[in-house]
């Protein structure tokens, strides 16, 4: 178990149109409007809080993403900080605190952080951080068989018999996930196994989206190729 938990979560100006395109694939990866984060140590004790709205007057926002956070254009002019500030601050918390990364559905939350740090061409150590999706973790809680995972809203509220109070802001959905991890880890069902499990299969499921990976596999086939090659001449 790490000794530092971040929890995250982001606002987006849309969704992916495609998962498996690069991160350099024109008009496919969205931008996030709003960065929220939080640190806690493995005793539950909140070590920072971190929320930042981004300001980028070239993005549109989709009318879908923006009837469910509420974010404007005029509203990010008046309140929101250029991105190249706000990056540089979450890749040293990476960095410094070396956490278990949390999020409701991570794959989004993961994917728009690291293609933000693409164009950015910020370097971080995100690939290397471990991550866990407290969505996955709701499939034990669902009664009812046409769905597969539990929304924020609905996981909170089977959790803690009550509904959230804010949702759809990124710093609140954090604190909300914050909040379930530590009411499922206190019932023992986060633990290391849990953890190796997820990681397993969203290490499978990057191999199909972020093409570091698909690179990492290639030179590692390469290596082994000539390393065969080398034991077989006696070299």
């Amino acid at each position: 178990m790490k000794d530092y938990f971040l929890f995250i979560d982001t606002e987006t100006s849309g969704l992916p149109k495609k998962w498996d395109l690069p991160y350099d694939a024109p008009n496919n990866w969205p931008h996030i409007l709003q960065l929220a984060w939080l640190i806690f140590d493995k005793d539950g004790n909140e070590i920072k809080r971190e929320n930042h709205y981004i300001r980028n007057d070239k993005v549109k926002i989709s009318k879908t993403s923006q009837n469910i956070h509420h974010i404007t254009k005029e509203f990010l002019k008046k309140n929101g900080k250029e991105i190249s500030h706000v990056l540089p601050r979450f890749a040293k918390d990476l960095a410094t605190y070396k956490p278990l990364i949390v999020a409701h559905f991570v794959e989004l939350d993961f994917h728009m952080v690291s293609v933000e740090f693409f164009r950015e061409k910020i370097n971080s150590c995100i690939n290397e951080l471990p991550v866990f999706c407290t969505m996955k973790a709701s499939k034990p809680y669902i009664k009812n068989p046409s769905l597969k995972y539990l929304k924020l809203n609905r996981f909170y509220k089977t959790l803690f018999n009550k509904p959230p109070e804010k949702l759809h802001d990124a710093l609140a959905d954090a604190e909300l996930t914050s909040e379930i991890f530590f009411r499922l880890l206190k019932n023992g069902e986060i633990n290391n196994e849990a953890i190796a499990h997820q990681q397993t299969l969203f290490n499978a499921k990057e191999e199909e989206i972020n093409p570091f990976f698909k690179w990492i596999g290639l030179l590692i086939i390469i290596l082994l190729t000539i390393l065969i090659s080398h034991l077989a001449h006696g070299k």
